[in-house]
């Protein structure tokens, strides 16, 4: 079974026993959409959807981020400063995966 890891840092108001905390996370390809597990990277040579919630890769960071695209420029979330404006360089972005049913 090949397994795919992620981790998730606590809220900053949260007192866990040990800081940093994480938790990691492991899915079975087999019980989970393979939208989630199947590389579908957009060059930016293809453009989202205006203002429509994507996964964000970066050439200078190493996690993807949820953001949009908005008159060809890629924000953060529902921030008004682009990557940009944070010194991130986008180099492309993919469809968020669909959330379960039920």
């Amino acid at each position: 079974m090949k397994k795919y890891i992620a981790s998730v840092e606590a809220p900053d108001d949260w007192e866990p026993k040990h800081k940093p905390y994480s938790v990691d996370f492991f899915f079975d390809k087999d019980i989970i959409s393979t939208d989630m597990v199947e590389d579908e990277w957009k060059s930016l040579d293809e453009l989202p959807k205006e203002d429509e919630y994507i996964l964000i890769s970066f050439a200078n960071y190493t996690l993807p981020d949820i953001g949009r695209m908005t008159d060809g420029v890629f924000y953060p979330g529902d921030d008004d400063k682009s990557y940009k404006d944070f010194g991130l360089i986008v180099n492309g972005w993919r469809p968020l995966p669909r959330c379960k049913e039920g």
